[in-house]
């Protein structure tokens, strides 16, 4: 489990799977909340997301409830992009580490940072170490690039269906417009 929404339900997914080793990736909580601040909360903030989501019902109207729910129950129900939510979302960081903490036994669980590489998470899991360095995959700059293709593709499928739709309204205009012209 990692991520939204799954860390919500840490304890349930921690009972459904009684035997899964449970890796609890920390970090200091202001620095997660930096993190959060700078991505999810920069991307809630986006005005045009509410008339994406009219248009895009499909996509994007329920992938921007999952993160207003996500944050809402994160800053435990102050407005998320407000300055003063701050210590709500790392009180609720650290509640969620600890709570994940006490649901384990200790031999199937490993609290570990990136930067430690990959000797604890591996001698946990019990395979070889690999030879290639520890991976960096999500930074922040890259979080956000992705976010915006996919707020812009998702502009992009809503042009291409409302162009499509206005096609078929010229279309059955044109031919009613031909119709009577020549039915006159």
């Amino acid at each position: 489990m990692t991520d939204d929404p799954c860390c919500l339900f840490a304890e349930e997914l921690i009972a459904a799977y009684p035997d899964a080793k449970v890796i609890l990736t920390t970090r200091p909580s202001d620095a997660w909340f930096k993190s959060m601040k700078k991505l999810i909360l920069e991307i809630l903030s986006w005005n045009s997301w509410r008339l994406l989501c009219f248009f895009d019902r499909e996509f994007s109207a329920p992938y921007q409830a999952l993160l207003h729910r996500t944050t809402s129950v994160l800053s435990k129900g102050r407005p998320p992009c407000d300055p003063s939510s701050q210590n709500a979302f790392i009180e609720s960081f650290e509640e969620h580490n600890e709570r994940v903490r006490a649901a384990v036994p200790k031999e199937r669980f490993l609290e570990f940072r990136a930067d430690q590489g990959w000797g604890p998470l591996c001698k946990f899991l019990g395979v070889p170490v690999p030879e290639s360095r520890y991976p960096h995959l999500n930074s922040g700059k890259d979080a956000m690039q992705l976010e915006h293709d996919l707020y812009w593709s998702r502009w992009y499928w809503v042009g291409q269906r409302m162009g499509k739709k206005v096609g078929i309204v010229v279309s059955i205009l044109t031919v009613v417009w031909i119709a009577r012209k020549y039915h006159s």
